[in-house]
């Protein structure tokens, strides 16, 4: 092999390395250029310090704010029922009625008591003003008189006694004809004509009202929270209400009441607070 050959050799190496270093460089700029193109703007947020916000999530049952069962103050046979569920009604409205017979009666012998007693009184004063006549005279005795005067007291609290029986007998004559004490709707019938009702407590002897009244224009949402949820709701916050019965479609309410304390409900083992949001109307 010549010098000159060996010459030729030894260049190679060179020629190799200068060649990947070109590769290198092209690799390099074509990366460059990518890294380079502007980004997509919607891809960019722009980072702001805010509250975060905690959902407390919980069912609950929708109800009129205010609702009254209607229960009868005396017993007796329902006769007529004159309205339906589903009915508006107005406050003083009659809803049913109760057969006033013996009721009535009551009535008629208290104001014939009431009668008898006025005449008694009525006698006592003309006896009482001849007894002082008498006395006048010296013809009656001073105890005589004063018997006189005490009958008529005796007379005259009779018949306000008398006065008051005959208004007890009225009230129960009234309380036959049942009227709405608000205005509302009817949201539930549990009475029938023919059936029979007891004053007080219960309505029926089942223990149902006879009729529930409800004022629909205001609706609220009752639900229980646990001691961990209920720190985290306050008054007049927002509430967002789904229901079952309307899927797709939601409601906007405020919250309204919170329980200070806790409550046990029956048949649970843990303490909840009741909460209660007013719809929106």
């Amino acid at each position: 092999m010549t010098a000159k050959t060996r010459r030729r050799f030894r260049v190679w190496p060179w020629l190799a390395g200068a060649l990947v270093l070109a590769l290198g460089v092209i690799a390099l700029a074509s990366r460059g250029g990518a890294g380079g193109k502007a980004l997509d703007e919607k891809l960019i947020v722009k980072v702001k310090r805010s509250d975060l916000e905690v959902e407390v999530i919980e069912t609950g049952k929708v109800q009129p704010r205010e609702k009254v069962e209607v229960k009868s103050k005396v017993a007796g046979q329902v006769t007529d029922v004159v309205v339906e569920e589903g009915q508006a009604v107005k406050k003083g409205q009659l809803l049913l009625r109760l057969d006033p017979t013996d009721y009535a009666r009551d009535e008629a012998k208290a104001e014939a008591d009431l009668a008898s007693a006025q005449n008694a009184l009525d006698f006592a004063k003309l006896t009482l003003d001849r007894k002082r006549r008498g006395l006048e005279s010296k013809a009656v005795a001073q105890v005589e008189v004063d018997q006189a005067e005490s009958e008529v007291r005796a007379r005259a609290a009779a018949l306000r006694l008398s006065g008051v029986t005959l208004a007890a007998a009225q009230d129960r004559l009234r309380y036959t004809k049942l009227v709405s004490p608000m205005d509302g709707t009817v949201i539930e019938r549990g009475i029938q004509p023919g059936e029979v009702v007891t004053p007080g407590v219960q309505a029926t002897f089942e223990g149902k009202a006879l009729l529930t009244i409800a004022d629909l224009s205001t609706l609220v949402v009752k639900a229980d929270l646990n001691q961990i949820d209920v720190a985290k709701v306050r008054l007049g916050q927002k509430v967002t209400l789904t229901l079952d019965a309307l899927p797709g479609k939601s409601y906007a309410a405020k919250v309204t009441k919170v329980a200070p304390a806790s409550t046990l409900p029956k048949g649970k083992d843990v303490d909840v607070f009741p909460i209660e949001a007013t719809m929106s109307e």
